[in-house]
């Protein structure tokens, strides 16, 4: 069910290995905010390898002997990677717990820090990113330039492969829900399963502009995104002003992560849109009829401190967004 997405600067010809082991893969979170210092929940900084989110939260629970509920965070992160992420735990009137306990040989805690609110999933701002090459083969001008290219226009922000599941088995759940009428008791999976379907009809709308190299350029139409907010409007005519405001990186398109609501997008656009989309339009129905929201994505990823140097990147980028789809865009062979 996966189909090849279009590149935005064409096929690259640099080629490479990510992950080849998990420190080769390091992200740290940035919440974007200072903690209070004070208040009801303690918040931890841990650095961790081989441990996904929910694997860490166990072992938070079972070494402090407290409740899962208690435990939150603000984003998800991959088993095999080493990764630095914020989690909160709520202890009204408790002290702090003796956190030597939580030192192991994969994972410890940098800082521990009280705030007067708990981490919801979303609190973050961004990710910072340091991703090792392995097998690095590159023409380095023609990667140079490339890069060039990214730092001044981006790429399309397309869901990464992980949102999909192995071999696209989150699709294959997704389609038992949504067209089979399967039941799927557990509300954590079925909002699992459901994000992948929008993921997937969003790919299809940005692959297809991408392709005809109109994905970072405003058309008529088009529900433009206020870069750094999800603050939106609507576009009913392309001037000057608007182009010199996409050329500043200020304002990109946005396409729609597929639920009820009012159709924002018209015109030019929307026919570009139904035209992606219409393959899927059963799918796009069953979204409706099971209650998801209309929300909308920026169409365009566009990295910050992005840094080379001999095999290895470096970069920034806003929290919902994925590395992949910025390394495909500067290498084959990532897997």
């Amino acid at each position: 069910m996966l189909n090849e997405l279009c590149f935005a600067y064409g096929r690259p010809g640099s080629s490479g290995h990510i992950k080849s082991a998990p420190e080769d893969f390091y992200v740290e979170e940035n919440l974007g905010f200072e903690l209070s210092g004070e208040g009801e929940h303690l918040c931890l900084f841990i650095e961790k390898t081989g441990l996904n989110t929910e694997e860490m939260v166990k072992i938070i629970s079972r070494s402090l002997g407290l409740p899962q509920k208690i435990i939150s965070y603000a984003g998800l992160k991959d088993k095999f990677a080493k990764t630095a992420q914020w989690f909160s735990l709520h202890l009204p009137g408790m002290d702090n717990p003796d956190l030597d306990i939580l030192t192991a040989e994969n994972h410890r805690v940098l800082k521990a820090v009280r705030h007067n609110k708990k981490l919801k999933i979303g609190a973050l701002k961004e990710n910072h990113f340091i991703i090792k090459i392995r097998h690095f083969e590159s023409d380095e001008k023609a990667l140079l330039a490339r890069i060039d290219e990214i730092k001044r226009h981006g790429v399309p922000n397309y869901f990464g492969p992980q949102r999909f599941g192995h071999n696209g088995a989150n699709l294959t759940r997704a389609k038992e829900i949504l067209l089979d009428n399967k039941k799927i008791k557990n509300r954590h999976l079925r909002g699992i399963y459901y994000s992948a379907a929008r993921s997937f009809l969003f790919n299809q709308i940005v692959s297809l502009r991408v392709g005809q190299g109109i994905w970072n350029q405003p058309l008529t139409g088009d529900l433009m995104m206020l870069v750094g907010s999800h603050s939106v409007f609507q576009l009913d005519t392309v001037d000057d002003e608007i182009r010199l405001r996409v050329s500043e990186n200020d304002v990109f398109p946005a396409a729609p992560l597929w639920g009820k609501g009012k159709e924002l997008v018209t015109q030019e656009a929307l026919t570009l849109q139904q035209a992606a989309i219409e393959p899927w339009s059963d799918w796009c129905d069953a979204l409706e009829a099971h209650g998801l929201q209309k929300s909308y994505r920026s169409m365009v990823l566009l990295p910050e401190n992005f840094q080379f140097e001999e095999d290895t990147f470096r970069f920034t980028l806003p929290t919902g967004s994925y590395a992949t789809a910025l390394l495909r865009e500067l290498l084959t062979d990532i897997a």
